[in-house]
């Protein structure tokens, strides 16, 4: 504020309440999440970019839904309001990473990684013991890599068979037609006419 020329007194003034300003910061906060999340071309490497030890020891820079999440129990109802809108899209950003699977949970599977997420990162935060911290980090962000890469590789296999068994019931399709069709020309006797008998 001091260096936009700005005195305390004359910030407050432009909000009619202090929960006023908490939901208007809460709006800015989030849309650094929003380009964040729009430049992550794949889940693993949402993954990999935020359980990190630099984004571990730079919450004012980091996500505010992970540097936030203490005081949110605290909060007024207009800044939970606006919290939970921003776990709603983050849930649903998570959700359209994911691979699609046949009967998948999609958005149970998108709750258990944000969720473990917010709770890595503040864990890793709370402890005293560095190389707690780190392994917080690293075990939970490999742990996770793991089953959206896990499941990635299941549904590209599944697609796979599918592709197979789709390419071999059209052979046994085509090769049935056949052998129907020179049954029923052997059927008509060798002097009958052979018509579309070719095949």
């Amino acid at each position: 504020m001091k260096q936009a020329g700005v005195t305390v007194g004359a910030f407050y003034k432009h909000f009619k309440s202090r929960d006023e300003l908490v939901v208007e910061a809460l709006g800015t906060a989030f849309k650094d999440l929003d380009a964040w999340e729009k430049h992550a071309e794949t889940l693993a490497q949402l993954l990999e970019n935020y359980l990190t030890e630099y984004h571990r020891d730079n919450p004012g820079a980091g996500c505010a839904m992970g540097a936030l999440l203490g005081d949110m129990s605290r909060a007024s109802k207009s800044a939970k309001t606006v919290y939970t809108a921003r776990v709603k899209h983050s849930l649903a950003v998570t959700a359209g990473l994911l691979p699609s699977e046949e009967n998948a949970d999609k958005r149970g599977r998108a709750l258990l990684i944000l969720t473990s997420l917010l709770g890595a990162l503040n864990l890793s935060r709370a402890v005293s013991v560095p190389n707690l911290s780190r392994e917080i980090l690293d075990q939970v962000r490999q742990r996770l890599v793991d089953l959206t890469v896990g499941s990635a590789t299941k549904a590209r296999k599944k697609e796979a068979e599918r592709s197979r068994f789709a390419i071999i019931a059209a052979v046994d399709s085509d090769c049935g037609r056949k052998i129907g069709a020179a049954r029923n020309c052997g059927a008509a006797g060798p002097g009958a006419p052979r018509g579309n008998c070719s095949t």
